[in-house]
């Protein structure tokens, strides 16, 4: 067999083994989800962490606006939720001076600050800082393809590196064969 035929197929085999697989198709779904507190205008946060589960599409309404931002302060996504401090009865309308809630946003692996504001005056009720909870999550789950699509992996990367090295020098091996038989 010609060296050329051989190299070609290792190229090709070293194409089919390192072709990335989609993080959207082998992704579980999941939100990271706030706890939060209400008293009146004033918003606390009890705690934040991420579930495996679809987000709610919470677009119907801005009564409060959720702003998902990375860590350089640059907006990921923008939705909209009800006021939680309504309450619909079959009597009418309640609101309730007091109340807990939680707030459930898609999960992206660069989200680090979750900001509510009010949809009618646009002032900041809310600052989350949720990077502990995301960051936290991809440590505990590193092979999920959500946590690795922020950038490919580092073992990838060095694999990838080192299987070229070995294809080159394999190919300069037999060319120096070749060229000198004996």
């Amino acid at each position: 067999m010609k060296p050329w035929y051989l190299l070609l197929g290792i190229l090709m085999l070293a194409l089919v083994v390192c072709l990335p697989v989609s993080a959207e198709a082998n992704a579980t779904p999941k939100a990271v989800l706030l706890d939060l507190s209400m008293n009146g205008d004033v918003v606390n946060l009890i705690g934040s962490h991420v579930v495996n589960n679809y987000p709610p599409d919470n677009r119907a309404t801005k009564k409060i606006v959720i702003r998902m931002l990375d860590a350089k302060g640059a907006l990921l996504a923008e939705q909209g939720v009800e006021d939680p401090r309504i309450a619909y009865l079959e009597e009418g309308v309640v609101i309730r001076e007091k109340v807990n809630f939680s707030v459930i946003v898609p999960f992206r692996s660069d989200l680090a600050t979750i900001g509510l504001y009010n949809g009618s005056t646009s002032a900041l009720m809310l600052s989350a800082d949720v990077s502990g909870s995301v960051n936290g999550y991809c440590k505990q789950n590193g092979s999920d393809p959500d946590c690795a699509a922020a950038g490919i992996s580092p073992v990838l990367v060095a694999g990838i590196v080192v299987l070229v090295l070995l294809l080159a020098g394999a190919g300069w091996f037999l060319m120096k064969k070749k060229s000198n038989p004996g």
